[in-house]
């Protein structure tokens, strides 16, 4: 019975850091939305000191496009969004190789290896990137693969994808 007891108290305390976290996920979302961009960063950094991949994932993205007027800074998001790989997550895993392949001293290996781990993943804007690489080296019926399981998802591009190469 006490072993009961406690298992209950220690599933409660992990679930409540989950709905904690998701809860400070999507006030930070908000913040966003209504461009108060520094109190969302604010909110992502507490998270990510917890290390909540999708904080380090979102950091990434405001500083690697400069989202809502905030100055981009490449190396500031190709490190949060490295860390957001650690955490296996598919988008930061495609936007990282994004952001990569302007650097010239890029490695080609990591990045085509980004992109398709983040693909594997289900990640439609990859599994079209990974498609698009395999036309590039004539891979058309594997290519047309990754733009259908794209396409599934109901992403245009690889529609489009798809029309052009039944042509």
């Amino acid at each position: 019975m006490r072993l009961i007891f406690i298992w209950s108290i220690v599933y409660s305390i992990l679930y409540a850091d989950i709905g904690f976290e998701k809860n400070r996920l999507e006030q930070a979302w908000e913040y966003l939305n209504k461009n108060k961009t520094q109190k969302a960063i604010e909110i992502y950094e507490s998270l990510s000191k917890n290390n909540v991949g999708e904080a380090y994932y979102n950091l990434g993205m405001i500083y690697g496009f400069g989202i809502n007027g905030i100055q981009k800074n490449k190396n500031l998001a190709i490190s949060y969004l490295r860390k957001a790989t650690e955490y296996n997550h598919p988008k930061a895993k495609y936007h990282l190789a994004i952001l990569l392949k302007e650097h010239a001293k890029s490695n080609k290996k990591e990045i085509i290896q980004l992109i398709l781990e983040s693909a594997m993943s289900g990640y439609d804007e990859a599994e079209i990137a990974f498609g698009k690489l395999l036309l590039d080296i004539n891979k058309t019926d594997d290519a047309k693969q990754w733009f259908e399981k794209a396409s599934k998802q109901g992403n245009v591009k690889a529609k489009e994808f798809l029309k052009r190469l039944k042509k």
